[in-house]
């Protein structure tokens, strides 16, 4: 094929943008699913003893043949050495070993070995895969609740200056949003790995090149929630403009849609636009969040005009008129010098039951 001659500086830029091809899951292969039993295992939950001293012989036998000439040195060592051993054995297994130096040969043999490792490997760790994941959820849970009760009490993404004569409650629960997020953050990805190895090889742990759909579903039950509001709310970006169908001047304003930096991140926008931050309950039947479509034109019939109109349109739905109903309910409302609004009490038990700790 000719090339096609371009002029200095300029280059050819390809994009590829798939958000709908099932990323295949990450226990398939050998090296996805070591990693996944480990970051577990990082968390906390080790993996059964037989699965652990599987992979160690395996481990040692890998290590053995990347060093090469092992079996000639041991063979020299039983000659000199007088070692109880089959001298006519390790003499053959020298000479197959150095017969067999080329890597190929040792790559593919170590290759068929590890194949049936990694099937006994995966039958080892199954029985306690479903119980690491109930054991990691439990914990994902409760750090939801804390961030939960704590942003009942005064909003997670509030500046330091709205709260700088707060009470010690509700400066308590600001602090403790952030500490709560933070162990949200913390046990997003052992979490994600545990749901992996629970899932059959064949459900994927993403679409295309992204993991979000995988992990927004994961962590949050979004039923109801508009996709787009609930996509930005997860990438904290900001909130998708209303699509009314008329193109106004200020949709073509250049919009700046980098990250919000909001205090508390995600978990911070998820509460506000209503989705409930919970570990998905049963992670082997759970349908992938995909990503918003992008918005559409149609044509349009409108009265008194003879051809119809393009207008744009959102292919899921418009937006809510109103703001989704926010579960954070931001009481630090006041000036320094008002009373104390009243608190929730059903909402901040537990931390009434700490505070005389």
């Amino acid at each position: 094929m000719p090339s096609i001659p371009l002029a200095p500086g300029v280059g050819i830029r390809w994009m590829f943008n798939d958000t709908e091809t099932p990323m295949a899951s990450r226990a398939l292969a050998w090296a996805g699913f070591i990693r996944l039993v480990r970051t577990v295992a990082e968390a906390g939950i080790a993996p059964p003893p037989q699965y652990e001293a599987l992979l160690a012989r395996y481990e040692k036998l890998a290590a053995a043949v990347t060093d090469g000439g092992t079996l000639q040195r041991r063979l020299t060592e039983a000659v000199l050495g007088g070692a109880d051993a089959d001298l006519a054995a390790l003499f053959a297994a020298a000479l197959a070993e150095r017969h067999a130096a080329g890597s190929e040969l040792r790559a593919g043999l170590l290759g068929e070995v590890r194949e049936h490792v990694l099937d006994a490997l995966r039958k080892a760790y199954a029985p306690g895969a479903a119980r690491a994941y109930a054991q990691l959820a439990d914990q994902f849970d409760r750090a939801a609740t804390d961030f939960t009760r704590a942003a009942n009490i005064i909003d997670p993404g509030a500046p330091a200056d709205a709260v700088v004569s707060a009470n010690q409650k509700t400066l308590g629960a600001w602090h403790g949003a952030l500490t709560a997020a933070g162990q949200l953050d913390a046990l997003l990805e052992p979490l994600c790995a545990a749901a992996e190895l629970v899932r059959g090889l064949d459900q994927p742990s993403g679409l295309g090149l992204d993991r979000t759909p995988f992990l927004l579903a994961l962590c949050a039950d979004t039923d109801g929630l508009h996709r787009r509001v609930v996509w930005h709310a997860w990438h904290d970006l900001p909130e998708p403009r209303p699509v009314d169908g008329t193109l106004k001047v200020e949709d073509l304003e250049p919009r700046d849609d980098s990250p919000l930096n909001t205090r508390g991140g995600k978990w911070t926008r998820l509460l506000a636009v209503s989705a409930e931050i919970r570990a998905h309950p049963r992670p082997s039947e759970m349908p992938l969040f995909g990503a918003p479509e992008p918005l559409g034109w149609k044509p349009t019939m409108t009265p008194g005009m003879r051809r119809p109109e393009l207008r744009r349109f959102d292919p899921h739905g418009p937006l809510p008129a109103d703001p989704p109903k926010r579960r954070l309910r931001d009481l630090f409302k006041r000036t320094p010098n008002e009373p104390e609004p009243p608190v929730d009490i059903m909402s901040t038990v537990l931390l009434d039951d700490n505070e005389g700790d």
